[in-house]
């Protein structure tokens, strides 16, 4: 499998933890789904070598 259809599948479960923390009405937990899917959106830049997006969307999850 290539790094770009392994990419694709980490936004789309990212795209998953967005849509679930409309769901959410505990803070921290809305907080902790937002936050792993700006993770899981880093990696996707990451295996696309987007070092630039990458090190926002890490700095964004913290």
């Amino acid at each position: 499998m290539s790094f770009f259809i392994i990419s694709q599948i980490l936004v789309g479960l990212a795209a998953l933890f967005d849509i679930a923390s409309f769901q959410f009405t505990n803070r921290k937990t809305l907080l902790l789904a937002l936050s792993i899917s700006a993770l899981l959106i880093a990696a996707h830049f990451a295996l696309l070598e987007e070092w630039t997006a990458a090190c926002l969307l890490v700095i964004g999850a913290g």
